[in-house]
């Protein structure tokens, strides 16, 4: 994540995804949000062989909770609806070299101009 960071923060297409300071996050996943067709980069990853995904699909658009409540914003817009809309979940390995980290951001960079 802190290299995702490093690397992508200033580019005003994406944004990785905040952390209130309150908590200490595991950073277990980076994920990022942005003005891009993330289902292009995410084609564009995979013609590298970097493997990239959606976000999670929002549980109220799962058929099994379609007919439970759910929060939106005030003008009715789901922030969930949003994030699955507009996010990826960028490769995150522990065993990514710094090599594997610069050609992702290479990658990411070219495709989000």
């Amino acid at each position: 994540f802190e290299i995702y960071k490093s690397e992508l923060t200033g580019i005003s297409d994406i944004m990785l995804q905040p952390c209130e300071t309150c908590a200490t996050p595991s950073r277990w996943l980076s994920t990022a949000v942005g003005k891009f067709d993330f289902m292009k980069l995410i084609s564009g990853l995979a013609e590298e062989n970097i493997e990239a995904r959606p976000m999670w699909k929002p549980m109220h658009l799962q058929p099994v909770f379609s007919k439970c409540d759910y929060i939106t914003e005030k003008d009715g817009i789901s922030i969930s609806d949003n994030i699955f809309a507009n996010g990826i979940c960028l490769p995150s390995d522990i065993k990514n070299t710094d090599e594997d980290m610069d050609r992702i951001i290479e990658c990411v960079k070219r495709l989000i101009k």
